[in-house]
């Protein structure tokens, strides 16, 4: 199994994708040390309420982040990969889809400030809303899809690398203490910013891209290629972004608190591991989708290999070390994220393996609506089953929902998969 591993990164197109891999685990990485430095520590000064807050108001603000990634970041990849030869193509691309998410985020800061203006719920805690959206701004501007298309993750990794470093210092010498949340999420809002005004400097410099007015053709045809990903991340968005904004409706902040810090556990752990091989391979398969099926059917069952495998181990460590875990990370004041984080343990290799049958397989093959219609379908299962189990559960209910709901979506994609006629040979002998 190990050499099937590692065979993956033979041939000179495939040694990209393992370089770009490595960059990303290192960006993902460093992405992790650096919160997981600050994350004992705010924890700790926050405690569970005030960091139940922070999770209420970060599940609120990825819709805005949502609406403004819009799909980009899976067709924007997906686009320069396709068209990498052609200069002038890749550079309508970069301002058409740079526009498009400004607009975006112009809408959503809009409605925002509708929301917290008007909403007695939401006004208690506007200040919080309103600054924090300067970190979904600065993040969804920084044109990772850019750096993904081309696939030279190297320069957006060192990038990152600088910009975590100086943020950690930051917030280590301006929060001190409870009082100090606002400091922090001001911090928290202009390092973003600030890392995505260089990024567009190194894009400039290295890799000639011009400012130019995008036309409106270009525009249009940019954003009808990421309508079926927004829809398609929107529906995955309502069991992922709307399990802890409904637990923090039904519940109390603290229980957000005890949710928020095992999911961030888990996802952090996956994103580490799982999601720089998931990004870097992505457009290597909608390359070889479009050029080569025989190579994408090789090249999907190593892939498969190794997020099952790696998914495996990631889960089975949370799942007999969580106790361990969170008394090391957080403390006994959050002994209730332990059965929440050992119940999420099982999502690592649950997602894993449906990465690989849905984004990786069904969208290069041109299934984004079946895709989106398996997603649609789970996102009603996980609306009806959280309500449920939060009333008879409390936080341990939103972690039972997720699990099922993630659970249901990778069996239908490999039963769908392995059923119709045109994928089942990534699979099969």
């Amino acid at each position: 199994m190990i050499g099937k591993i590692f065979s993956l990164f033979k041939g000179k197109e495939n040694g990209t994708v393992f370089r770009n891999i490595i960059s990303l685990m290192i960006l993902q990485g460093f992405n992790v040390i650096w919160p997981f430095i600050l994350f004992p520590y705010l924890t700790r000064i926050l405690g569970p309420e005030k960091y139940g807050l922070l999770s209420f108001a970060t599940s609120l603000l990825s819709y805005f982040q949502l609406l403004s990634q819009y799909g980009f970041n899976l067709s924007g990849p997906r686009e320069i990969a396709i068209n990498q030869q052609d200069s002038q193509k890749v550079n309508a691309i970069f301002w058409s889809i740079t526009l498009l998410t400004s607009i975006l985020l112009l809408v959503g800061f809009i409605i925002l400030l509708i929301l917290v203006f008007t909403i007695n719920f939401f006004s208690s805690n506007a200040a919080i809303y309103i600054i924090t959206f300067g970190s979904i701004a600065g993040s969804q501007l920084l044109p990772v899809w850019f750096f993904q298309g081309i696939q030279n993750m190297k320069w957006i990794t060192i990038l990152n690398l600088f910009n975590q470093m100086i943020f950690i210092i930051f917030v280590f010498i301006f929060v001190k203490a409870g009082d100090d949340f606002l400091i922090y999420l001001i911090i928290r809002s202009i390092f973003p910013l600030m890392i995505c005004a260089f990024s567009f400097v190194l894009i400039y410099k290295l890799f000639k891209i011009r400012p130019k007015k995008p036309n409106l053709t270009e525009i249009k045809f940019q954003f009808s290629k990421g309508l079926p990903f927004f829809i398609q991340q929107s529906v995955v968005s309502l069991y992922t972004i709307t399990v802890p904004f409904i637990l923090g409706l039904m519940t109390n902040n603290t229980t957000v608190g005890f949710f928020s810090v095992a999911n961030t556990i888990v996802s952090t752990a996956r994103g580490v591991l799982l999601g720089p091989i998931a990004q870097a391979v992505y457009p290597r398969m909608n390359k070889l989708a479009h050029d080569a099926p025989d190579e994408a059917k090789r090249f999907a069952r190593k892939v498969l290999i190794l997020m099952a495998s790696l998914g495996l181990l990631l889960t089975l460590m949370i799942f007999f070390f969580a106790e361990f875990i969170i008394n090391f990370l957080v403390g006994a004041e959050y002994e209730g994220s332990i059965p929440i984080l050992r119940i999420l343990s099982f999502i690592p290799f649950i997602v894993g393996i449906s990465n690989v049958y849905g984004i990786q397989c069904l969208v290069p093959f041109g299934k984004q609506k079946q895709l989106t219609t398996i997603l649609s379908i789970a996102s009603g299962l996980c609306i009806g089953l959280l309500p449920l189990l939060i009333f008879f559960f409390d936080g341990i209910g939103s972690a039972l929902a997720m699990v099922i709901t993630e659970s249901f979506v990778t069996v239908v994609l490999i039963l769908y998969v392995q059923r119709n006629n045109s994928l089942k040979f990534l699979f099969t002998n």
